[in-house]
């Protein structure tokens, strides 16, 4: 069963349009190793160590737009996936973490890589699915890929109980997510507005830049938004670092803010929370955080 319960996982990794898989192989995952071993139309990268292997796959996901796996096998390895965890829930980057398990029954008793897997990311995951069989529920539907998928399988001993299956990713199908145009059907009440880009994706970009232009409003692109080198934009962009953002505002050329893409690094907006909180701030996102705790019009 377990042979077949981890071509389960693996096949429902294709549905959700993964194509990067990163492995950091031990024992108890071996019947999700054997079968990658063999497998056909899907990257797999192996890795010693979790925590990188977690950081890496957050690097491959924002680079390719797709969700990317991490497995790992059993105790303290899954913990090291905690601090990717993290980034890619404040980045909403959908990462699916994978993770070995020992029997049910050894649970709470101290046996070696036992350890409390489940919900051991806290919030830092969407859901966790905690299975031990093929009938087990296994649904990504709802899925926002906006916080990390953790599906913790137990696998009972004897590890490899079957013929190793040779599974295709190019012949399941896949589900994609459409990228969200951010200013569709957004009608925005700016008075005399300052952009202000925190990190955005390719796709966005390539969205967005229309919209800025018809926009007209000065931008202060920060370098993760990769504004900075459009040359659509270079009318627009303000090329006198934070200090301009500032003085802009200290001489009265802008009166309200236009955030877009993520939150925000530059030392000016947490000033808004206090020295600068008379400044209206709209946030045009596909993330749900706005980086600050005062009230933000969200659109």
């Amino acid at each position: 069963m377990n042979i077949e319960l981890a071509a389960v996982i693996l096949n429902k990794l294709a549905e959700s349009g993964v194509q990067d898989i990163i492995v950091c192989a031990g024992a108890r995952n071996s019947p999700l190793v054997f079968i990658l071993e063999k497998i056909k139309n899907v990257r797999v990268w192996n890795f010693f160590d979790e925590r990188s292997a977690g950081f890496y796959a957050l690097g491959i996901s924002q680079r390719e737009q797709k969700p990317v796996a991490v497995i790992t096998t059993s105790g303290t390895a899954v913990a090291e996936l905690l601090p990717a965890a993290v980034e890619a829930t404040y980045t909403q980057t959908p990462l699916i973490f994978v993770t070995a398990d020992r029997p049910r029954s050894y649970r709470g008793s101290g046996a070696p890589q036992t350890i409390d897997q489940v919900g051991i990311f806290s919030s830092y995951v969407e859901t966790c699915f905690d299975i031990h069989h093929t009938d087990d529920a296994l649904n990504f539907t709802g899925w926002s890929q906006k916080a990390p998928l953790q599906i913790n399988v137990s696998f009972a001993e004897p590890l490899i109980d079957a013929d190793i299956p040779i599974l295709d990713f190019k012949a399941i199908d896949r589900k994609y997510f459409p990228v969200e145009d951010l200013f569709a059907s957004r009608k925005l009440v700016m008075d005399q507005a300052l952009v202000i880009a925190g990190s955005l994706r390719a796709d966005e970009i390539e969205i967005l830049v229309p919209h800025l232009v018809r926009l007209g409003a000065p931008i202060y692109a920060e370098a993760q938004s990769n504004l900075r080198n459009r040359t659509e934009l270079k009318s627009l962009l303000l090329l006198g670092g934070e200090k301009s953002v500032e003085a802009i505002f200290k001489q009265g050329l802008c009166k309200s803010i236009l955030r877009i893409g993520g939150v925000p690094t530059l030392r000016f907006w947490r000033d808004l929370e206090d020295k600068y909180h008379h400044i209206p701030v709209n946030s045009v996102s596909s993330t749900d955080y706005t980086g600050l705790s005062r009230s933000v019009q969200k659109h």
